[in-house]
């Protein structure tokens, strides 16, 4: 079996081209700023932008609504709108945002052309109900995804019946006002729209604080039985960049809509890959059940810290008793803020000193039924309006992600059990570490993670690498290593050392960041917590708090 020390060795060599690459690149800025006669950039933070990202980075919404996203308002005309439903099966949205929808009330197909959660991106989907089937694609993709968008216990799809406008949209609403659901409810009202008579329904969600919170409107002509228009609250997220609060939206019913993904603008000629999540080959299935039943033995009380012993970087302390839950994190600002600096090498010791006289720059809290996550601002250089404290809270129903994951170092360990298909059993990689099976999901497409796992170390995870497809040719854009174990007292093993590299030119070993984090697992006892230390409820103190 490879030895921690060779592993670490290897990837040191790796990656020291990087530092080097990146110091040259550092002093080449410096040399030129001078040259220009720029100022410093005021503070420590000018070259930190970059990690404060990752305190925005919170835990999606609860609150998921269906057609939520669309519209600038238009003026219909009531008899053309007669003539076109009885005529035609489509509807079609358009949305503020720039995107646009059809749904074929006949077939059950959707169509979806809008913004993606990248920058500049645009994302192009084709839902199928009938067949469950979606397909999607992403601006620059190498392919067309293909999934189930809804996962039916017996495995039986639904038969897909045809719907009328208010059917396929009202219907939810209406059966709302009558059988309110567990965190919500739906109020209905009538109003005059120049000149027109229409009801609106107005859903709320009963927040983790228990306050209704009014979350979507949607317009409709209750004698024509249309839909008119919608408005749905955006998430916080989106709404503080961008400083609005509302998505709307307006209905619209064309001749016809599209015949398929290339009518939105997806090229031609692009290979299906087909992203099955709940079937693998048996041997694959063997190894995920054998991993999860090792996962599942690891210790639910103690206390975890990770910290990068080579750089400044962020440092975390998380504890975990049972469901409860706790992260706190904190930023190194490196020696050029000696108050908020932790020297290295550290030692565990030393850290826990450090941070004991610090704020943490982010907290999350799950207390068994509720989720709370804080930011807090940075001590000092920091507009206000930009970084000011606030809180989070969510209500979890999914009390399992912090049962099995969602924390180092079973994140670390056990990333593979979090992937979906395709996925196979890879024999004599030239990558495996001795003694490793490899796992490798996808591959079909543009990119592949591999995996390989030590089944005689509780399936742990001892190597992953990332693989994308340019011009033909699979390069690694990543890899981890967990180069040393240790058992814990009850015999479980567990990571001391996580190493993570991303490259820019992997033919070179050339990394755009390589971290060397340190992992300190220690066993608790329940009193052995802290007084408090899942109490959600402190971190409103002095926060503004958004819910969901």
């Amino acid at each position: 079996m490879t030895s921690g020390e060779e592993i670490e060795r290897t990837f040191r060599q790796l990656t020291a081209k990087t530092r080097a690459a990146a110091d040259a690149r550092v002093l080449a800025d410096a040399s030129a700023a001078l040259a220009r006669g720029s100022r410093r950039p005021k503070g420590v933070f000018a070259r930190r932008w970059r990690r404060i990202g990752a305190l925005a980075a919170l835990v999606p919404a609860a609150v998921l609504l269906a057609f939520m996203s669309f519209g600038k308002s238009s003026s219909i005309a009531l008899a053309d709108v007669r003539a076109a439903v009885n005529a035609k099966s489509w509807v079609h949205f358009r949305g503020d945002d720039g995107s646009e929808s059809w749904v074929s009330l006949t077939d059950g197909k959707a169509y979806h052309k809008g913004p993606s959660f990248l920058a500049g991106k645009t994302r192009m989907l084709l839902v199928d109900d009938a067949a469950n089937r979606r397909l999607s694609y992403t601006e620059g993709d190498a392919a067309i995804y293909e999934d189930e968008p809804t996962v039916y216990e017996d495995g039986k799809v639904p038969e897909w019946k045809p719907r009328t406008p208010w059917e396929y949209f009202l219907g939810w609403h209406e059966r709302q006002l009558a059988h309110p659901g567990k965190f919500g409810r739906t109020e209905r009202h009538e109003e005059t729209v120049d000149g027109r008579k229409l009801v609106r329904f107005d859903d709320y969600y009963t927040d983790a604080l228990g306050k209704d919170i009014l979350v979507m409107q949607i317009w409709a002509d209750a004698a024509m039985r249309l839909p008119v228009r919608s408005r749905a609250r955006r998430q916080p997220g989106p709404e503080e960049k961008e400083k609005r609060e509302w998505e709307t939206g307006v209905y619209d019913f064309p001749d016809k809509g599209p015949g398929g993904l290339y009518d939105l603008g997806v090229p031609r000629g692009l290979s299906l890959v087909k992203t099955e999540r709940r079937y693998f080959p048996e041997d694959v299935q063997a190894l995920l059940e054998k991993a999860k039943a090792a996962r599942d033995r690891f210790p639910t009380s103690y206390r975890a810290v990770v910290w990068d012993n080579d750089r400044d970087s962020e440092i975390d302390i998380i504890h975990r008793n049972g469901l409860m839950f706790r992260s706190d994190r904190y930023f190194d600002l490196g020696p050029e803020a000696p108050a908020y600096h932790l020297p290295r090498p550290a030692t565990l010791e030393g850290v826990l000193k450090w941070a004991s006289g610090q704020r943490p720059m982010g907290i999350t809290v799950f207390d068994g039924g509720r989720e709370f996550h804080r930011s807090n601002p940075y001590p000092e250089d920091v507009p206000a309006e930009r970084f000011r404290t606030t809180t989070r809270v969510l209500r979890e129903s999914a009390e399992g992600y912090f049962r099995t994951s969602g924390s180092p170092p079973v994140d670390f360990q056990w990333p593979f059990l979090n992937m979906g298909g395709p996925a196979e059993i890879v024999l004599h990689p030239e990558e495996a570490p001795a003694g490793c099976v490899a796992v490798r999901f996808g591959g079909a497409g543009d990119s592949r993670q591999d995996f390989y796992v030590d089944p005689a170390r509780d399936c742990i995870c001892i190597k992953s690498v990332g693989w994308e497809k340019k011009d033909g040719t699979w390069r690694k854009n990543g890899e981890q290593w967990l180069p040393y174990l240790r058992r814990l007292p009850g015999g479980q093993w567990c990571a001391t050392r996580r190493m993570q590299a991303q490259y820019v030119d992997p033919e070179k070993g050339l990394g755009l960041h390589a971290n060397y984090y340190s992992i300190d697992v220690k066993t608790l006892k329940d009193d052995e917590f802290p007084a408090g230390m899942f109490d959600g409820e402190r971190l409103l103190e002095g926060a503004g708090a958004q819910t969901y």
